[in-house]
């Protein structure tokens, strides 16, 4: 693919300290232009030391400190504070694989009908967690 497009990866934090070395190394290992990504971390005003952790090891890595601890509310700051063309939500305990992001942008470039894509979820030891999701009845949805 010639000409990537600016993405922004937004990961909310609340006391997550223990899960963000191992998260912000996978995102440093993407095989992605460093020049074309943005990483935001938006804390949920942790109290174990998160923020300070990342200023002082990633300092790459944007990040947006709240009060209170709100997830969704977090997820919306973050988009809001994005300057990518694109938007993915990370979960802080995620380790990516070096090839996520790439393939997740190649697929949503290839149509303009594509409004969202989402990469297959594995535990830890390799079991799929999740492969996508289905809609349900009444507005509700289960995973694959």
């Amino acid at each position: 693919m010639g000409n990537l497009p600016r993405v922004s990866i937004v990961i909310v934090n609340w006391n997550g300290l223990e899960f963000l070395n191992a998260c912000l190394n996978s995102l440093n290992n993407l095989n992605y232009p460093k020049s074309k990504l943005e990483i935001i971390l938006v804390d949920n005003n942790s109290i174990d030391g998160s923020v300070k952790f990342v200023k002082e090891n990633f300092p790459q890595v944007r990040t947006i400190k709240l009060e209170g601890n709100n997830y969704c509310k977090s997820n919306n700051v973050g988009i809001k504070a994005a300057k990518g063309k694109y938007v993915a939500l990370l979960n802080n305990d995620t380790i990516v694989d070096k090839n996520w992001l790439i393939e997740l942008v190649k697929v949503i470039e290839k149509d303009k009908k594509i409004g969202g894509v989402g990469g297959k979820i594995l535990f830890m030891d390799g079991k799929i967690n999740s492969a996508g999701q289905k809609r349900a009845h009444n507005f509700s949805w289960y995973d694959i």
